[in-house]
């Protein structure tokens, strides 16, 4: 969008690179948040230094896309955009959260965990 209607209306870029800079913010500390809540304790410090090693190696080539971009924005804003929506596709056919809710304590999880196994296993009639 940035590209598009940039050229027609200038302080619509402005406004979109905001919202897209503080939705990158945004997701930034999601990441971390989610990262540390997804791996157990015994495998958390190595998961947080990779997770955190590659937001940081993103955050360090971004400023080379964009000087890339400076003539032509659609290099730019083409890359961020695609590489945004092919990291969002896996996320659409996961069998985890399809069709799911998010459970708020991890006692609920198991509860729901226990009834999926109990529902499996035939029993001898």
């Amino acid at each position: 969008m940035c590209v598009v209607m940039g050229r027609v209306w200038p302080s619509f870029q402005i406004a979109m690179e905001l919202i897209s800079f503080f939705s990158a913010c945004s997701a930034f500390n999601m990441a971390l948040i989610y990262t540390l809540e997804l791996f157990p304790t015994c495998v958390r410090n190595s998961a947080i230094s990779m997770v955190r090693q590659a937001l940081v190696l993103g955050g360090v080539l971004s400023p080379l896309l964009v000087a890339a971009g400076r003539k032509n924005n659609l290099i730019s804003f083409g890359v961020f955009g695609i590489a945004v929506g092919i990291c969002g596709l896996p996320l659409i056919g996961l069998p985890e959260t399809r069709g799911g809710t998010i459970c708020d304590t991890m006692d609920e999880e198991e509860h729901k965990q226990h009834e999926k196994a109990a529902a499996s296993i035939p029993t001898l009639a």
